[in-house]
């Protein structure tokens, strides 16, 4: 079989389309595929077989409730495992078929993760050099190394890993003429390929760390394709016990739509579906092909509380042609690590269409989408961008396209972006923080944060004439110290960049302020919403607890400079305190002294029903 005649071949040339199906956005799907085989003897013969290794299987979260065989001539069922399916004929002259029926009911299932381990039996050939996973090339583990960097948490590992692939490895439609895939290293070297060199250099620099991962084939749903359904190709990632799939060609890491229906998962990429064996001298079998058929039902939609807490267009009235960029703003406000992908519709996007999103536990982050307005028009035109999530939340902002404001190329677009992580601190460059420690020998302490995906070799740090040179590994941190004073001028010069940072070292304790608080202004009694809290801290600060009165306390990560948290909350939360919330942090600063802050909103709250009333007078009485 020819390189991608039965894997990945269409499923580029309708990327974008692929996500925008609406069975992709279900949460739950039942699927019923087929796959059929022909084949001609052109001989009477004895004892053909056939052993069937490409059909609907069980995976973490696809349950296979049927699985039949029929065939002409018919044949008999001789083993079946999870890896194979073997029938035989007795005997057989000219055409024959026979056809794989399955069902399988697909959920997309959780996508949060706590701490993550590689460990367990038997995996030694998913962490193993093969034809055309390179695990053991150079080239592949020293660029694996350099992508993690000093990270250590082993689920950001992998998803550094992904997202690199992802971001570096383009779509290239000339690979498709190829008779077979490319190896790792040279998709590596190439940087261009399709679904199955995008998965097929994924694993090599998973295994490369020693991270279990196996390659998968199947088939994914295509909205605007004529078949609907087509060939695809994907990655599963051993975790906790499980096959975790990471589909970097579509941004689901973590999880995967449950239109993806996965027919063989291999250790390389395997391209054989069939095999036949038979007892004859002069007798051929001559195989005729595979055809893959499916039909979805019982889609149930996706729905529940998405991380997106705001949209904006970064330049709302722009000319003709222009490229803007839109923001969105996501949070996690859970102690685990949580996954999706954000969309933008409504618009030609320069880039992606979909983003993955990948959060630690507590953290807000900004992503951008960079939308090309129409070419072509007169008068003045308002036009809408939506972003949805996967779990269907939408979030609609707009801008107005006309021939007399300013026209926004992609590089002044670009610069807009860096301008609006760097307001929130978040340009992948060094970051420097200092504190003052009042001792004999008058230390002033300083932190270098490296926030880039790379090593940062000889960074240059002076306060005055007292200069340090420092390695700060990828997302790594290193400390220098200086003589104490007042106010400080310390330089950081670094691959041709020069920062200031003004530093205070007097002896100031750290403060935090409760800065923003969005409360919603009314709640039903039973009706869900959120409330989200801004905090700025002058020093740094840790050991902080957020306490909402009616919620349990709130542990806020240690932090300088802003933070934002994300409360869910209910209207019955508050009805006992009559809708006035008040809001306290309790924080230790930087001399280990536990200080405290108090703030307050109003929420007006709906109508009490009769049996909560009675319950609190009756607990109200018993206090006493």
């Amino acid at each position: 079989m020819k390189k991608r005649g039965f894997v990945g071949i269409i499923l580029v040339l309708f990327l974008v389309q692929i996500v925008a199906g609406q069975l992709n956005d279900a949460s739950s799907l039942v699927v019923d595929a087929n796959v059929s085989f022909g084949f001609f003897v052109n001989e009477e013969i004895k004892n053909l077989s056939a052993n069937i290794t490409y059909f609907p299987r069980e995976g973490k979260n696809a349950q296979v409730t049927k699985l039949e065989i029929t065939s002409v001539p018919e044949s008999r069922l001789v083993s079946r495992g999870e890896e194979h399916m073997l029938i035989e004929w007795p005997v057989t002259l000219g055409e024959g078929s026979f056809k794989v029926d399955g069902t399988i009911r697909n959920r997309v299932g959780e996508k949060a993760f706590g701490d993550v381990s590689f460990s367990g039996r038997d995996l030694e050939k998913y962490m193993a050099a093969t034809k055309f996973i390179n695990a053991d090339d150079k080239e592949i583990r020293k660029t694996a190394l350099e992508i993690v960097g000093g990270e250590e948490n082993n689920l950001k590992r992998v998803v550094k890993l992904a997202l690199w692939t992802r971001e570096n490895v383009k779509y290239d439609l000339s690979s498709l003429t190829v008779e077979a895939s490319l190896p790792a290293r040279k998709v590596l070297e190439s940087r261009e390929g399709v679904c199955d060199e995008i998965t097929i250099l994924f694993i090599a620099f998973a295994r490369s760390l020693g991270i279990p991962a196996r390659y998968v084939s199947g088939i994914v749903y295509a909205d605007a394709f004529k078949e609907k359904w087509v060939p695809h190709a994907w990655a599963e990632v051993w975790m906790n016990g499980e096959w975790v799939p990471f589909d970097v060609t579509l941004g689901q890491l973590g999880w995967v739509d449950p239109t993806h229906v996965g027919m063989k998962a291999s250790e390389d990429v395997d391209y054989s579906s069939i095999v036949y064996k038979w007892a004859s001298e002069k007798g051929r079998v001559v195989p005729k092909g595979v055809k893959v058929n499916a039909v979805g039902r019982e889609a149930v939609a996706s729905s529940g509380e998405g991380r997106i807490v705001g949209v904006r267009v970064l330049e709302d009235r722009v000319f003709l042609g222009s490229v803007v960029p839109v923001e969105v703003e996501v949070v996690n406000p859970s102690e685990k690590f949580v996954f999706d992908v954000v969309s933008l519709r409504g618009a030609a996007v320069v880039g992606f269409e979909s983003i993955p999103v990948f959060l630690s536990p507590q953290e807000g982050k900004k992503i951008f989408f960079l939308a090309r307005v129409p070419r072509e028009g007169v008068a003045d035109v308002e036009m809408k961008v939506e972003v949805k999530d996967s779990m269907n939340n939408v979030f609609v902002s707009s801008l107005v396209v006309g021939k007399k404001y300013k026209f926004v190329s992609l590089e002044e677009a670009e610069l807009l972006v860096r301008k609006s992580l760097v307001e929130r601190d978040e340009l992948p460059l060094l970051g420097l923080e200092c504190l003052s420690e009042k001792n004999e020998n008058k230390i002033l302490k300083c932190q270098v944060e490296n926030k880039d995906v790379k090593d940062a070799r000889k960074v240059k740090i002076c306060k005055g004439d007292e200069c340090v040179v420092r390695d700060v590994k990828a997302r790594g941190k290193e400390r220098v110290e200086f003589s104490w004073g007042g106010e400080v001028l310390i330089m950081m010069e670094y691959e041709g960049r020069e920062e200031k940072h003004v530093i205070s070292a007097l002896d100031e304790k750290g403060v935090v302020k409760i800065g923003d608080v969005s409360c919603p202004k009314r709640l039903g009694y039973g009706e869900k919403a959120r409330m989200v809290v801004g905090l700025e801290a002058e020093e740094f600060v840790e050991e902080v607890y957020l306490t909402v009165e009616g919620l349990l306390p709130y542990k806020v990560k240690d932090f300088k400079g802003k933070q934002v948290v994300v409360l869910p909350v209910r209207g019955n939360y508050f009805a006992e305190s009559g809708g006035l919330v008040k809001i306290s942090v309790n924080y230790n600063d930087v001399e280990g002294s536990r200080l405290s802050v108090e703030s307050s909103c109003k929420i007006e709250i709906g109508e009490v029903p009769w049996w909560e009333k009675v319950f609190l007078r009756v607990r109200e009485a018993m206090s006493f």
